[in-house]
């Protein structure tokens, strides 16, 4: 961590927009190439990759993912339940 107690808390934007790029450069280095069509026919198999919410499938150009329950507690989250694909 470079930010140390300056590093902003993690929020849904941030992890939703870490695990874009993740996945697109996963899918562009399965392709070996970074144009659309090919990318897409890649996206057809399954690829899985882990992330802050944890192990996260891309199948047929759908994602599948566990949900969280949390409750706000000062200045962070408290796990209340956890909702698997």
């Amino acid at each position: 961590n470079n930010f140390g107690d300056l590093a902003p808390g993690l929020n849904q934007i941030s992890v939703s927009s870490y695990e874009g790029i993740m996945l697109l450069a996963d899918l562009a280095q399965r392709s070996q190439s970074l144009q659309t069509h090919d990318i897409e026919k890649t996206s057809m198999s399954a690829v899985n990759f882990h992330s802050p919410r944890g192990e996260i499938t891309l199948l047929n150009k759908n994602v599948q993912a566990d949900v969280f329950i949390v409750q706000a507690k000062d200045n962070g989250f408290v796990p209340l339940h956890r909702i698997g694909y």
